[in-house]
């Protein structure tokens, strides 16, 4: 949310009612724009709104936000990850984030593939076009809005298609496609944990 006003609100509602259809089938919808009252203290500034819920809201909080420098990503081996929901537990995402070393951040692969790091989707360039893992961890909002204009394509990433590319950019909710930390592919551990 940046000045109170939250850009993309759609497509985090479409986030919110698949998880919501998936874990309580027979609930009424929830609109995030009617239950979203931001307190007079987060109109100023830039905040990540989480919202906390099972069936029914629970709580929402407001945590200002900076884009954390990455310069420099370790691959990890997260074969027994399943982050297809967007969990508030993030034990398992921890862990791995704690085996970085001297890296800046984690870059996950499942079952060979690419997919995405601690806390952000990618994006890979390899100097004509922009591609996404097409099996993300968790499909995330912005990585969906850029998919859906043409900006980027989904694409079966290995390991291996990393010298392909020539940069790595993060991206998320909160970081757009011009905003998000820059990762040179020099710049990853290839040492997989």
């Amino acid at each position: 949310m940046e000045n109170g006003k939250f850009p993309f609100l759609s497509y985090h509602q479409n986030r919110f009612d698949r998880t919501r259809r998936h874990f309580c089938p027979h609930e009424e919808p929830i609109f995030l724009s009617e239950v979203l009252n931001v307190p007079l203290e987060y109109l100023d500034g830039l905040y990540k709104v989480r919202v906390i819920y099972e069936c029914e809201i629970e709580r929402v909080d407001y945590i200002p936000y900076q884009v954390r420098p990455v310069k420099s990503l370790k691959l990890i081996e997260a074969n027994h990850i399943n982050y297809e929901f967007k969990y508030a537990d993030r034990s398992a995402i921890d862990k791995l984030f704690a085996q970085r070393g001297k890296c800046d951040d984690i870059l996950m692969v499942k079952n060979g593939l690419l997919t995405d790091t601690s806390y952000a989707n990618i994006i890979l360039y390899d100097g004509q076009y922009w591609y996404t893992p097409a099996n993300p961890m968790m499909q995330g909002t912005c990585r969906a809005r850029l998919m859906e204009i043409g900006k980027v394509l989904p694409a079966d990433i290995y390991i291996e298609h990393l010298k392909d590319f020539k940069e790595i950019r993060l991206i998320n909710a909160m970081m757009s496609f011009e905003d998000g930390p820059r990762v040179a592919v020099s710049e990853v551990s290839m040492d997989l944990i």
